[in-house]
């Protein structure tokens, strides 16, 4: 059985991934650009696009490569009547480090 805690973390990085993808987009990036930008490698880009687990840091990586700020991947953390169960759930993410790459 999947924890209450596990669904909300996977959810969240398909919250994370699709509003950085929509940004990328509107920015009219290509995922070659965006990774040569944020120093991130293309296939990650496309990883993190995907929902794989990511880090905060990796996020505002790709947040400032596109030129947005890291708030606006989580709107949801100003709207006060969610902002303690999202702040658990960004919280959440540290506590999972990405998936190194193979070299």
């Amino acid at each position: 059985m999947i924890s209450d805690q596990t669904q909300r973390l996977a959810r969240l990085h398909l919250d994370i991934a699709h509003a950085l993808y929509q940004a990328r987009e509107r920015a009219g990036l290509s995922v070659d650009t965006l990774a040569e930008r944020s120093g991130l490698t293309s296939d990650r880009i496309v990883m993190i696009e995907e929902g794989d687990t990511t880090s905060l840091t990796e996020v505002a990586q790709v947040c400032e490569a596109i030129g947005i700020s890291i708030a606006s991947v989580f709107p949801q953390l100003s709207d006060p009547t969610r902002r303690e169960s999202n702040v658990t759930r960004v919280e959440a993410l540290d506590e999972f480090p990405p998936r190194r790459q193979a070299t």
